[in-house]
């Protein structure tokens, strides 16, 4: 079984540059996948035919193993700039894109689905995409002394717990922060036998989850913590637009000189960190903690609440008191 171990990157951190500039080469080589990709559409529209993918003129797309060939024929320079295994990881990502894009449409031509569905779209100039390294392409040496190299850089990290099982390096860009995801392999235990014992939950806003069993009594899981976390975020959230609407902040294109409103600020990218970051924290406890119970019990059986789409149906308003 697979689990990803994260650290964040601050602006502050004299290695985020460096990181970001390798997103930024990943975001380059998405992008040329993609417009390959999107001759191919309209060369299956009446448009010119691709003459080294004309043989997949029946398929939805491109498969990133004829991405990638075609890329190293033409000698392209956001190839070049990567190393040959995240460049892979990189077509791979934008492969699962159109994956996904394709299997929604399918259920949605069926009625199974009802969202909206759109393509991949080209990711903007200034953006990023995360790189992955695969642990072959890193210092074995280092990795012996606890250390990450990202290779071709000299950025470093030594904090990592997970290092001797670990499978991939990804740097994932966020806004205004970096994530540093290591994946690692733990070998999955064998599925515990039925012992009559069972316990479900159903997960709620106000009670973040209710618990019942067959051998305990009824838990409950407050679910006002998330609440007030959000509550503050929002009410943050507003007073920060607004001074950004009231200081008319602007942000100039150094390329073609137009001026644009400004969106958002560090402080608005701060915020959003501490939040998800709390969030993260408070719903990692509260399954720690369900986990605790349930083996404390000797409950082998555990069924968790469908959830998908459970929030549309609800009628959260906030009420006045002077009404």
């Amino acid at each position: 079984m697979n689990y990803v171990e994260k650290h964040i990157l601050k602006q502050s951190d004299p290695r985020y540059k460096i990181c970001l500039a390798e997103t930024r080469k990943s975001k380059d080589l998405r992008n040329a996948a993609l417009f390959i990709n999107r001759q191919h559409y309209s060369s299956r529209h009446g448009g010119n035919v691709i003459e080294d993918v004309a043989e997949d003129i029946d398929n939805d797309y491109v498969s990133w193993m004829k991405v990638d060939k075609l890329l190293k024929k033409q000698n392209h320079q956001a190839y070049k700039a990567m190393l040959a295994n995240s460049a892979q990881e990189t077509l791979k990502m934008l492969d699962s894109e159109y994956q996904s894009y394709f299997a929604l449409l399918s259920l949605k031509k069926q009625g199974l689905y009802n969202e909206k569905v759109r393509p991949p779209k080209y990711s903007d100039k200034d953006g990023y995409y995360p790189v992955v390294y695969n642990r072959s392409q890193l210092s074995q040496k280092n990795l012996k002394n606890g250390i990450i190299l990202i290779p071709k850089t000299d950025v470093t990290f030594d904090d990592f717990i997970h290092i001797e099982t670990m499978r991939q390096l990804r740097i994932v860009p966020k806004n205004g922060y970096i994530v540093i995801e290591l994946l690692y392999r733990v070998e999955e235990e064998c599925m515990k036998e039925d012992n009559g014992r069972y316990a479900s939950m159903d997960p709620g806003i106000g009670t973040l989850g209710a618990i019942f069993s067959n051998v305990m009594s009824p838990l409950l899981i407050s679910g006002g913590p998330v609440k007030s976390i959000n509550q503050y975020y929002n009410k943050k959230l507003t007073r920060l637009n607004t001074l950004l609407t009231q200081n008319k902040n602007t942000v100039v294109d150094h390329t073609t000189g137009e001026i644009k409103e400004q969106k958002t600020s560090k402080a608005i990218q701060r915020l959003s960190m501490k939040r998800q970051n709390k969030l993260f924290d408070y719903f990692h406890k509260a399954s720690s903690l369900v986990v605790q119970i349930l083996v404390s019990n000797q409950i082998n059986t555990f069924v968790l609440g469908h959830t998908k789409g459970w929030k549309q149906s609800t009628r959260m308003k906030h009420k006045s008191k002077n009404m």
